[in-house]
């Protein structure tokens, strides 16, 4: 399940497209850099506004979104429940470093899986293994 078979026979993941969305350049790089090194199956298409990501979304499918929750335009829920009105809607992971208890509550009333961000290589393992786990909930 989420994986093929090469010429060979063997099993191959197959790849999963996420969409990390963060208005801090760097830190959405950074945040790319570290989930494709974290799993080999993951590609990582980046956007640096809510605007954007939402436009990336509907033109193109996404296994998975990762949004940080502190942007200008709007804040990371807001724009992870538009994501789900789109067709087909990938499934939203909230990555922020704001980990206020209410902001915690939040995204788990909206259904919305949340990871705190901490530029620590476990923090990016642990978000890689949701988004894998969110994508092939998705697939099956």
């Amino acid at each position: 399940m989420g994986q093929d078979t090469d010429p060979e026979g063997d099993e191959v993941d197959a790849p999963v497209e996420v969409l990390v969305v963060d208005d801090e350049p760097d830190l959405a790089d950074l945040v790319q850099e570290f989930l494709e090194r974290a799993d080999d199956a993951l590609v990582v298409t980046t956007a640096t506004n809510a605007r954007t990501g939402l436009q990336l979304v509907r033109e193109r499918s996404f296994d998975a979104v990762v949004s940080d929750y502190h942007m200008l335009t709007m804040d990371g829920l807001t724009f992870l429940d538009r994501v789900a009105d789109t067709e087909p809607a990938p499934p939203g992971i909230l990555f922020s470093s704001d980990d206020a208890p209410e902001l915690v509550e939040a995204a788990h009333d909206a259904g919305v899986p949340f990871v705190h961000k901490r530029m620590r290589s476990e923090r990016f393992d642990r978000l890689a293994s949701r988004v894998r786990t969110l994508a092939e909930d998705r697939r099956n």
